[in-house]
């Protein structure tokens, strides 16, 4: 299994998990995935992008994808809630998924080196994104946070089915 399928799984499962019984557009969550894993191949990168996309858009809305609808009073642009920094990066924030998340990824390794600098450690390492300087205990930072280990171990299930299956044949 690749990374990008596990991821897939992963993202429509924390959608079926937490979207209260609500339809979601699967082929739009397939494709920010997909933009994603063309960012970055490490599996806790991908789960936090995934977790943000999922939190911060309300479940991967094109609305807020597009730019049509903005948080945080219209500073917050796309599917990963972006406070844009120049007009180049408010059209990365509203462009293509693979703009957003690239743009996105770059700021949660921003947070994660300058919240790490100060001695967080886990979710308080996200606080930088999620609340604008290092902090402890954010629950939006626990909600968007994730250490690789959900992908991983969908990778691992298929492994261990694809090794039983070929012992038995």
């Amino acid at each position: 299994m690749t990374l990008l399928q596990a991821a897939i799984i992963f993202a429509t499962s924390l959608m079926d998990h937490t979207n209260g019984g609500l339809q979601y557009d699967k082929q739009t969550v397939a494709e920010v995935v997909t933009s994603i894993t063309e960012v970055t191949q490490d599996p806790q990168e991908v789960e936090i992008l995934i977790r943000i996309a999922r939190w911060e858009s309300g479940g991967f809305r094109k609305s807020v994808a597009s730019c049509k609808v903005k948080g945080d009073n219209g500073q917050a642009h796309g599917l990963f809630q972006v406070h844009p920094r120049s007009k180049q990066e408010a059209l990365e924030a509203c462009g293509t998924y693979k703009e957003q998340a690239t743009l996105a990824l770059a700021r949660v390794r921003e947070s994660v080196a300058m919240c790490g600098k100060q001695g967080k450690k886990r979710s308080d390492l996200l606080t930088g994104y999620t609340v604008g300087h290092c902090v402890n205990g954010d629950r939006s930072a626990g909600l968007r946070w994730g250490d690789g280990s959900a992908i991983k171990k969908i990778i691992e299930k298929d492994n261990e089915r694809l090794a039983a299956t070929d012992s038995s044949n």
